[in-house]
């Protein structure tokens, strides 16, 4: 089945490189634009850089997620703004890992709860190296200071009331 970590190290994911043809200087007018482009770059790295460990993005903001909380697989999903169905396939894609368990609780049988295992425990903290890594390579043209003030812009943009469009 296509798109499960079983099958993750047959994928690539492709971005521009600096020996490519350049962007058009139009569309480089645009920020909407340049951020698109640099997050595709930095996403298709990160992705590469996690094949060897036979995952994908996706599975690491599950982990991420699990790593200080169990939840329900529905409060999973809200929190990552992701549907039921690839939800599930997910969290069976981490079992079948051995990087979480699904349980019943005892107050509420209609729901799993999805808790992170030692193991999920384990691979998170090299998923957060290799990524590390990725990010320091890719964000190295920026100072620290750049790099601080980068985040704290998207912040600032991520949490910004919504607009009047």
């Amino acid at each position: 089945m296509q798109g499960h970590a079983s099958d993750a190290s047959h994928k690539t994911f492709s971005t521009q490189r600096n020996d490519e043809p350049f962007l058009d200087p139009r569309l480089m007018e645009w920020t909407t634009f340049q951020l698109r482009q640099v997050t595709l770059r930095v996403q298709a790295q990160v992705a590469n850089a996690l094949i060897s460990l036979g995952l994908r993005p996706a599975h690491v903001s599950v982990l991420t997620v699990l790593h200080t909380q169990s939840l329900s697989q529905a409060a999973l999903g809200t929190r990552l703004q992701t549907d039921r169905t690839t939800m599930v396939e997910l969290i069976d894609e981490l079992e079948e890992l051995a990087l979480v368990k699904r349980q019943r609780p005892a107050h509420d049988r209609r729901v799993y709860q999805i808790t992170l295992t030692p193991q999920g425990i384990e691979m998170l903290g090299r998923v957060q190296a290799v990524i590390r890594a990725v990010e320091a390579d890719f964000f190295a043209p920026l100072s620290v200071e750049e790099l601080t003030s980068l985040r704290s812009m998207l912040t600032r943009l991520l949490y910004r009331p919504a607009g009047n469009l």
